[in-house]
């Protein structure tokens, strides 16, 4: 009979233990989370400006759209633009390409 209990309440504490560790878990990825969506909301807020107006965004797309890279940017931030780019069908247009470049590099932040 005392076997018999001390099995059942082993069996128990390791149930307890497991779902204290999954409430742990659970909270931690609830807070990474939301760092996530709040660096995402700062990275973009106000990210809607021409592209003209930064002295470095037009030739960045120019490199995707002629696919000649010079390597004086981060090549995979590149990538990461050009396959949203591919995805998403955006063509030519270079404030559309510059915009997907914008959310590429605050996704890549705020990872």
């Amino acid at each position: 009979m005392t076997k018999k209990f001390q099995q059942v309440k082993a069996r128990a504490v390791s149930i307890l233990k497991n779902s204290q560790g999954c409430a742990k878990l659970s909270i931690l990825i609830s807070l990474c989370i939301a760092l996530f969506v709040s660096c995402m909301f700062a990275y973009t807020t106000h990210n809607s400006f021409p592209y003209y107006c930064h002295h470095d965004e037009h030739r960045k797309v120019k490199q995707l759209l002629t696919r000649d890279f010079n390597f004086n940017h981060p090549h995979l931030l590149l990538l990461g633009t050009d396959l949203v780019r591919l995805v998403r069908d955006q063509g030519d247009d270079y404030q559309r390409v510059t915009m997907s470049g914008r959310w590429v590099s605050a996704t890549f932040a705020a990872i």
